[in-house]
């Protein structure tokens, strides 16, 4: 039982002086061209114009949780959007509707790099056409965002 104790006794002041902070990896501001924005010109379907960007805005709180901003325009000019406080877990940035009046209570997302993509997934598989946090033929896991294009947050914001 010393042993371990010491261990971790010597493990932890390693972890706290090294700075590492986890949302660290997360937060920035993000936008990536709208590949899924199409609006009905006549009978036809055509992708937008002027291009529309998605975006994503990921602001530290703390070393366990973040706000976040999603805008996306997506297929008919349809908009997804997400706003609110999401918190670490297991390596993912994890947003929950608590909000009871809103249409997606209960409804979640997670945000996860996957190599040098920054992704989002939902929590349970949409069953519908209409996707939490989206209108009719849009979802927000059609979203990715490269890490490569991460900007300092300063004062970006995401949508109107």
């Amino acid at each position: 039982m010393r042993t371990l104790a010491g261990t971790i006794l010597l493990v932890l002041p390693i972890v706290a002086s090294s700075g590492l902070d986890p949302i660290a990896q997360f937060e920035g501001y993000y936008t990536a061209p709208a590949s899924h924005c199409s609006r009905l010109d006549g009978e036809q379907l055509r992708p937008c114009d002027p291009p529309e960007e998605d975006c994503l805005l990921i602001r530290r709180i703390d070393a366990t949780h973040a706000t976040i901003d999603i805008d996306s325009v997506q297929s008919h000019g349809t908009e997804c959007g997400v706003s609110g406080v999401a918190e670490l877990q297991d390596q993912k940035l994890v947003y929950v509707e608590e909000k009871p009046a809103s249409p997606d209570a209960g409804q979640g997302i997670a945000l996860q790099l996957a190599g040098k993509t920054l992704k989002i997934r939902y929590l349970v598989a949409p069953e519908s056409d209409v996707a939490p946090f989206c209108g009719v033929r849009a979802r927000l896991d059609w979203l990715q965002f490269s890490l490569a294009q991460r900007k300092p947050v300063d004062d970006h914001r995401c949508g109107p």
